[in-house]
């Protein structure tokens, strides 16, 4: 009961996580097209509209993001590794595991503020293949040094 509760408290601050991710320049759109220089739109809708096929838009990346979420993984992992009590393998699976479905509601939600849903999308692979990952590593290092220390 006790690691169902930790699981939960460790895959709603992942989902919050995703939802105030510093974006602070939101409506600036830019459409990439091959061989075309950047257009760069006001907002997301005004890139979509009239968009060619073979095009895309993105939003620029915000310098703190980066920032961000270093910090907000390393300190899940370090928090899962201290506070749950599972062995190494069944708390690395049960991790990766809750926090995959955090991020997959977390993405449905901001889904419905991005027109053509493709950028959200994006995320979620980023945050299985690179987030899940890294907070999985530094749970395993915090949970071999916790176990070392307490034998």
């Amino acid at each position: 009961m006790r690691n169902g509760l930790v699981l939960g408290c460790l895959a709603a601050a992942f989902f919050v996580a995703f939802l105030i991710e510093p974006k602070w320049h939101l409506a600036e759109a830019h459409r990439l097209c091959e061989g075309r220089p950047a257009e760069v739109f006001d907002s997301m809708e005004a890139c979509t509209i009239g968009r060619p096929p073979g095009c895309s838009c993105i939003r620029p990346g915000s310098p703190w993001a980066f920032v961000f979420w270093v910090v907000v993984l390393s300190l899940l992992g370090l928090v899962g590794g201290i506070v749950l009590r599972m062995r190494l393998l069944a708390g690395a699976t049960a991790l990766g595991v809750a926090l995959a479905v955090a991020a997959t509601c977390a993405l449905f939600v901001l889904e419905r503020g991005v027109p053509g849903g493709y950028e959200p999308w994006a995320n979620l692979m980023f945050a299985v293949v690179v987030y899940i990952p890294l907070i999985i590593a530094v749970f395993g290092i915090t949970n071999a040094f916790r176990h070392r220390r307490l034998s």
